[in-house]
């Protein structure tokens, strides 16, 4: 029997407690995560050595479901170029014609299901398992929710009286609502969420909903009835989220939802200190808006100003000191403090325009502008 070596050996509490910090930051940045050790001495048979590493591959590939594959070779440290030339020939080449033949797998550069790696100085056949990536768009109904895993800062997700030795600072988040149904599809161990921009965890994620891609890591079965995921997590998520549009997507598409910025429409219900003058609200007017780095956000960002662009839509009011405003905001406007001002860090807020000091109360999000 051929013993296979995990790279995640040790971790089996954290494969228990599948979003620990320690967990996700392991799988995250291992560059291969199976390998199969094998002898060598400086001298073998090609013929030989070829049939050995064919059948270590399809040992360590047996359970995994993929089309694609990669195969490099890391050659012994005094092997010489020529040498490197002849080998690559004699091993490489047939290796892969071998997979391609026997297995019944196609080679590709970019981006394959599974690369294989041989490595001489290490005595190592080592494989790492491609991501599997679904993008969609949800929508979240609650204000205790957050959009990611809310790990403690403390103790970075393992648990101590800080959380109540929960390792986080919220109950659920989306990300982790995602995972519940998307790993056993996948047969996956780890789901991390990218989404097109973020809501805070009190604020509610509405209209069509954010655009978002699931990143599924060490994906034993790398399709699913996209669908059937669609039904389970609208169903069993009642009231908390909902989902929608999956389909299949790439790694690419990841940098192009981070790096797409989209307008953002909010209602916000604003509570005023003092009567409030709704006429200095004007609807329909675009207005640039400069903001200094919010006060509860300066610990973990740059303190500089940023230039964002506002347009209030409707105000509706309900006392002198209370109303509801929809407005629409560019990319990363800090909504929360263009109602408050931030003592005078947004310029202009609600607050100076009305002559009240303004407070968000409730803020929900209406739209993704495409």
């Amino acid at each position: 029997m051929v013993n296979t070596i995990s790279l995640n050996d040790g971790l089996k509490r954290h494969e228990a407690l599948m979003h620990e910090l320690q967990f996700r930051d392991k799988i995250k940045s291992a560059e291969y995560h199976y390998a199969i050790g094998f002898e060598f001495d400086g001298f073998f048979d090609e013929s030989t050595i070829v049939n050995e590493f064919f059948e270590k591959i399809r040992f360590l590939s047996h359970e995994f479901d993929f089309e694609t594959f990669k195969l490099g070779i890391t050659w012994p440290i005094d092997t010489g170029d020529a040498e490197k030339a002849h080998l690559k020939l004699a091993i490489q080449t047939k290796l892969i014609e071998m997979i391609g033949k026997n297995l019944s797998k196609k080679i590709i550069s970019s981006s394959p299901d599974l690369i294989f790696l041989i490595d001489f100085p290490k005595k190592l056949v080592l494989v790492r398992m491609n991501p599997v990536y679904v993008r969609g768009k949800y929508c979240k109904y609650t204000r205790d929710i957050a959009q990611t895993e809310f790990f403690c800062n403390k103790c970075r997700g393992r648990g101590c009286w800080y959380c109540q030795d929960t390792g986080h600072f919220s109950k659920e988040s989306v990300e982790q609502l995602l995972s519940n149904t998307f790993l056993p599809f996948f047969d996956s161990k780890l789901l991390i969420m990218h989404g097109a921009g973020r809501e805070d965890m009190d604020v509610l994620m509405l209209g069509k909903g954010r655009p978002f891609i699931a990143e599924l890591l060490l994906p034993v079965k790398r399709s699913a009835n996209l669908k059937k995921i669609e039904e389970q997590i609208n169903n069993g998520c009642k009231g908390k989220i909902s989902i929608s549009n999956l389909e299949f997507c790439s790694l690419g598409d990841v940098s192009t939802l981070k790096d797409t910025h989209h307008d953002k429409i909010y209602a916000a219900l604003v509570g005023a200190d003092k009567e409030a003058d709704f006429s200095k609200l004007v609807v329909g007017q675009k207005m640039d808006v400069v903001q200094s780095t919010p006060t509860r956000v300066e610990k973990r960002r740059a303190i500089l100003n940023r230039n964002k662009e506002v347009t209030i839509l409707r105000v509706g009011e309900i006392t002198k000191k209370e109303f509801v405003v929809v407005i629409k905001t560019s990319h990363g406007t800090y909504v929360k403090e263009f109602i408050s001002g931030d003592n005078n860090k947004t310029k202009p807020s609600v607050s100076s325009l009305t002559g009240a000091s303004c407070t968000c109360k409730l803020l929900d999000v209406l739209e993704i502008c495409e």
